[in-house]
């Protein structure tokens, strides 16, 4: 009997569309992550601390560079769920092609301007300018691969949307063992980078195949459009500084060994925001597409953040009972990292936290984040810029912005909230 009820009860939660779409996000964005790790930590065991310092910096550059990536997903997430939300099915081919022919435009343009500052850019982060110019290939496909994802996230169609990721890190993964073999180190890593960018975007026209057929030729941007580019290109663009910048400026400060045993605390951490990212991309959807209107928004905000400071505790305290466990895939040469773990698993859990009411923020129209999230980026630069003697002082800037961001954007939605009610008395 007790079994009975369990699968009736259960059986309304899992038909939920949001708590579905949730499961299968989570587990193909998890899958996706298990395999954008297991290439760290190939090329970590293969190269070594020093070696895979360049690795880690040039992932992070990576990371800067996706911004604008970032920010075409987001924007083509919105509008592609207020054309579906709006019965106007018949304009997403149109929207598809044309901002596809632009993208690639603007790609192929920033990544003729990767190449030309390759030199003096490997001169700043003291890597090789080979592994810059490898970059190249991945930087061409940037904006139209972000489109792409953005469309499948718009559309609420979860599963392509996290089974083209999982099919990039499937690709680089199996690739780079294969080329660090060859002795071509760095470099080689982040060529087999490029090439799964590549075969992942090529993949990732399949499901989008019916837009690319001929439709409905008048397109009809709604005005709120322009203006909710700005600010959500002020959100990506926030949080992926504070994301990547403390991986430049320590490769820049501090000595290579150093450097590759923070990348290697860095990845494990970054398992923190980039599992609960699948949580507050659906939590964006919904919220986008109009399922969810103040309380009930509401109500699916605080859910999400419960679930994101659940995950964060659970990896926090595997970080700290078993570090070694966590490192072992690294090596032994990286066993020195494990008392750094726990504090940037923290750091992490406040700044996925953070970026969940970023996103409910930009998905409400509400851009009173952007002062919090520019002071937090200018603090992190300038901090990390004056004070980087060890290890030590730089996570601790990094948890300290991440934390007083949290706490500021907080403040945000709650003082939001109260000016809802005060309007909504005096309209009633």
């Amino acid at each position: 009997m007790s079994q009975l009820l369990t699968r009736e009860s259960l059986r309304p939660t899992l038909a939920h569309p949001i708590v579905r779409q949730n499961v299968i996000y989570f587990v193909g964005s998890f899958l996706a992550l298990a395999l954008a790790f297991l290439y760290q930590f190939v090329a970590g065991r293969l190269l070594g601390p020093e070696r895979y310092s360049t690795v880690a910096a040039i992932f992070a550059l990576y990371f800067v560079l996706l911004v604008p990536g970032l920010m075409v997903t987001t924007v083509a997430m919105r509008q592609v769920a207020v054309l579906k939300a709006s019965g106007r099915l018949g304009e997403l081919g149109e929207f598809f092609r044309r901002a596809t022919t632009w993208l690639f435009i603007l790609s192929t343009s920033g990544a003729l301007v990767l190449a030309a500052i390759a030199g003096p850019l490997s001169g700043f982060l003291h890597v090789p300018v080979g592994a810059l110019f490898a970059l190249v290939p991945a930087a061409v496909l940037l904006l139209p691969f972000a489109l792409n994802k953005g469309v499948l996230q718009g559309e609420q169609r979860f599963l392509w949307a996290s089974w083209i990721p999982s099919l990039e890190a499937l690709t680089r993964t199996a690739l780079v063992a294969i080329v660090l073999a060859t002795l071509l180190g760095a470099t080689g890593a982040i060529l087999a980078l490029s090439a799964g960018v590549l075969f992942a975007y090529t993949a990732s026209l399949f499901p989008l195949r019916h837009l690319l057929r001929n439709g409905q030729k008048t397109l009809r941007v709604r005005t709120e459009t322009p203006a909710f580019i700005a600010p959500t290109m002020i959100a990506v663009i926030g949080i992926t500084v504070i994301y990547t910048v403390d991986v430049l400026l320590v490769k820049h400060f501090l000595p290579s060994r150093e450097s590759g045993l923070y990348g290697s605390v860095v990845t494990m951490g970054r398992v923190i925001f980039m599992v609960t990212t699948s949580i507050t991309t659906v939590m964006f959807a919904q919220v986008a597409a109009g399922v969810g209107k103040r309380a009930s928004s509401l109500r699916l905000l605080g859910g999400s953040a419960v679930v994101i400071a659940a995950i964060g505790a659970a990896i926090i305290l595997v970080f700290t009972v078993a570090p070694g466990i966590v490192l072992f895939p690294f090596g032994s040469a990286f066993s020195e990292a494990a008392p750094y773990l726990p504090f940037f698993g923290a750091a992490m859990t406040m700044l996925s936290l953070a970026n969940l009411l970023i996103n409910y923020l930009v998905a409400t129209h509400d851009a009173r984040f952007v002062p919090v999230i520019l002071l937090a980026d200018l603090a992190q630069i300038a901090l990390i810029s004056a004070f980087h003697q060890n290890l030590w002082t730089v996570i601790a800037i990094v948890f300290g912005v991440s934390t007083a961001s949290l706490l500021g954007l907080l403040a945000v939605v709650v003082l939001g909230r109260r000016t809802r009610r005060v309007v909504d008395r005096l309209i009633n």
